[in-house]
């Protein structure tokens, strides 16, 4: 660029000139120099160089008063810039010309979901723009991805809940290397915060050295920090993972009656900490549709209200961009790139851009579509929502309720390291499938909810993973084989953000919601004790432990029944046949007493309850329920016969898969999972110590709250 200056300053008097430019369309050396505030000499030897690498060219001659004067635009074909704002079920690409002009914008909806065909799919859609563009526009010149999770400064993803077979993808290199274009990445909430922050420094509505927070409310909030015109990330690249702190499932809170006010001013407080550590030049507040505009103004609200008044006053914005921000942001870092390429200097400057109103245009009528089909569904789910399994033993049966009219669900793989289970999978699922031999090759064949149904040892590590991955799981009995792996389940599920149902098959048995019905209806008074006595064949496969494997289950519907949970447990086995016989006595929260036996004896599986109360007892045996009271004569007084609703297996799968796509409520509990394999945890502890009393913890009042909202 001349041998006036240094590099940089060269570029820097370039950039200017580049800008001139832009906003005249055409322009003589004289009035380039002259905007650019640089001498005559200075700007000829700019659009010489400019000229040389293709950028600017004389397009026509000046025909005003005085000598005729060449004029200079940017030349036919000098090139674009691609940018995507990749979602987990869309994408949206755009493309504008090193001049500032949008050429293209649109919103794709996204197929594939593996992790190389998710991939593929997506430089296919490059590719197609590219081909399209470049016969009047040019060589693209450089790309922008915008992207949902975690991304590190070399653009690989660290972690995407979203989106968690992209875990650890080097989004960036993989782009370059498969569609040849140069391009660099960052996660869609910085990407928006640029957005904000060009659109109002090109305005002249803020300088560049400003600092712009943006805060993103949506199913909890993010935020984005512009620090001297750049995009600050952080130590780990985690700067403004706010949630990482804070859980914040917006959407979720919103059942609760009194919830949204917690969260919102919970927000606030966060929000005004942060604003006031950074002191930042403006913070904009943006969200990405009316259910969260409510309460975005309910944060704005307490944010003022909390400031002192005499605090400097926070200069507080509505975001202006929408859900076209992180397009909008990512294009113009797009541009900037661009720019600084042919400049041969990095610059921190962003590019105007006319005709942002076209791409804003098209995210509106996305958004309408959208809602117009939230009338029609309740959630906007991949369908039909892609199932994989994990271990291929007895469990994995359950499997076979996941494919139905109804259900809407596929299974698409399974997970078992057995070298035997590829062979196994069409005996226990009814078909052929991939299986694969790790839990993460099974995330990233592009899953949307996991069944674990694996040995019981093998739960903690196998759903931790899945839940770290963002993937609900449905998680059989037990939930896990320490109180502490328990714990640490229930834990990541809060942690993460997702959904994790407890497979509890018996709450749909008729007997058992029979039973509680009476309960309910206080047919016995109140309760006093419950027992249960399961009786299955010897040859059952089952647990090392046999209270860690049915008793579960049996355990669950005692608490369930009761409407409380142990604190105190006693374990009895014979030191002869321990695994013949087990004897549980429980004292739960409420005062009432329950006894469990399992007898590994018969021919056959058979179950019986009692229920004992202040006025009369039920009993359960086979297909009838007969209630005895307590001042009548000998005999029962009434009897109800059970008639089968459904398979309780089929009902459960039916209610994971609503809760995976709605979160609705659900008979299902976690909490509940806990507590029972608490207690078989424990009984056979004291089953070890000669029959000691084992107390049962409390679970932690932060999990309690999350699993009871």
């Amino acid at each position: 660029m001349g041998t006036d200056a240094g590099p940089q300053d060269r570029a820097q008097r370039a950039r200017r000139l580049l800008h001139a430019l832009r906003a005249r369309g055409s322009a003589t050396l004289g009035e380039l120099a002259k905007d650019a505030g640089i001498s005559r000499p200075t700007a000829s030897l700019i659009v010489a160089d400019l000229e040389t690498v293709g950028l600017i060219a004389q397009s026509a001659i000046s025909t005003g008063a005085g000598r005729p004067a060449a004029l200079y635009s940017f030349a036919d074909g000098h090139g674009f810039v691609v940018a995507l704002d990749i979602q987990r079920d869309e994408l949206s690409i755009a493309a504008a010309s090193i001049a500032g002009e949008v050429l293209h914008t649109e919103i794709v909806e996204l197929i594939e979901h593996g992790r190389e065909e998710r991939l593929g799919e997506l430089c296919r859609h490059i590719d197609d723009l590219v081909a399209s563009l470049s016969p009047q526009h040019g060589p693209a010149i450089r790309g922008f991805a915008s992207t949902t999770g975690i991304v590190d400064g070399d653009g690989t993803i660290l972690r995407s809940y979203s989106v968690p077979q992209w875990h650890s993808l080097p989004l960036t290199q993989q782009l370059t290397a498969l569609t040849g274009l140069p391009f660099r990445a960052d996660n869609d909430i910085n990407s928006a915060a640029y957005g904000e922050f060009a659109t109002r420094v090109t305005d002249g509505r803020i300088r560049l050295t400003d600092t712009l927070l943006h805060i993103r409310l949506f199913a909890g909030f993010r935020t984005g920090l512009i620090l001297n015109g750049d995009i600050h990330r952080g130590h780990r690249w985690h700067a403004g993972e706010i949630n990482d702190s804070l859980d914040g499932e917006l959407r979720a809170r919103l059942d609760a009656e009194t919830e949204p006010t917690n969260w919102a001013l919970r927000a606030a407080a966060a929000i005004g900490t942060v604003a006031s550590a950074i002191d930042p030049t403006v913070t904009v507040i943006s969200t990405s549709d009316l259910t969260d505009a409510g309460s975005a103004t309910e944060v704005w609200g307490y944010l003022k209200a909390m400031r002192l008044t005499t605090a400097p006053k926070l200069d507080m914005e509505h975001g202006e961009l929408g859900s076209a921000a992180s397009t909008i942001g990512a294009l113009s870092l797009a541009l900037r790139d661009a720019e600084s390429h042919f400049l041969n200097s990095r610059t921190r400057h962003p590019v105007v851009i006319t005709g942002l109103d076209r791409i804003s245009a098209v995210h509106l009528a996305h958004a309408d579509r959208r809602r117009s089909e939230a009338h029609r569904h309740a959630v906007v789910v991949s369908e039909p929502l892609r199932i994989g399994v994990v271990g291929l033993g007895v469990q994995a049966r359950l499997a076979r309720h996941v494919e139905s009219e109804q259900n809407r669900a596929v299974i698409v793989g399974a997970c078992d390291p057995d070298p035997a289970a590829a062979t196994r999978v069409h005996q226990v699922l009814g078909r052929t499938l991939p299986v694969y031999t790790s839990v993460r090759e099974l995330i990233e064949s592009g899953i949307g909810a996991a069944l674990v149904t694996c040995l019981g040892d093998l739960h903690e590590t196998v759903t931790l993973e899945l839940l770290e991955a963002g993937i609900p799981v449905h998680l059989s009995a037990p939930l896990a084989t320490s109180i502490d792996g328990c714990t640490r389940i229930l834990d990541a599920a809060r942690l993460n953000g997702t959904r994790l149902y407890a497979g509890q098959p018996r709450r749909h048995e008729s007997v058992v919601r029979h039973l509680r019905d009476l309960i309910g209806d206080k047919v016995v008074g109140e309760v006093r004790s419950i027992e249960c006595h399961r009786f299955i064949p010897p040859g059952d496969p089952h647990p090392l432990d046999p209270l860690l494997g049915q008793s579960g289950h049996d355990i669950d519907v005692l608490h369930w029944l009761a409407d409380s949970e142990t604190t105190e447990v006693i374990g009895l086995a014979s030191p002869q046949h321990p695994r013949e016989t087990t004897m549980v006595t429980m004292r739960l929260r409420s005062g009432v007493l329950a006894s469990y036996q399992q007898h590994l004896l018969t021919s056959e599986h058979r179950c019986v309850h009692t229920v004992t109360g202040s006025t009369g007892r039920l009993d359960h045996l086979g297909d009838m329920i007969r209630l005895w009271r307590h001042d009548e004569a000998p005999g029962p007084v009434s009897e109800f016969p059970i008639h089968d609703v459904g398979d309780a297996e089929s009902l459960g799968i039916a209610e994971f898969l609503r809760f995976v796509r709605t979160g609705s409520p659900t008979d299902a509990s976690p909490l509940g999972a806990w507590y029972a394999a608490a207690v078989g945890i424990q009984a056979a502890e004291s089953i070890r110590t000669g029959a000691t009393p084992q107390r049962i913890p409390p679970v932690a009042t932060e999990l309690r709250e999350h699993f009871l909202r």
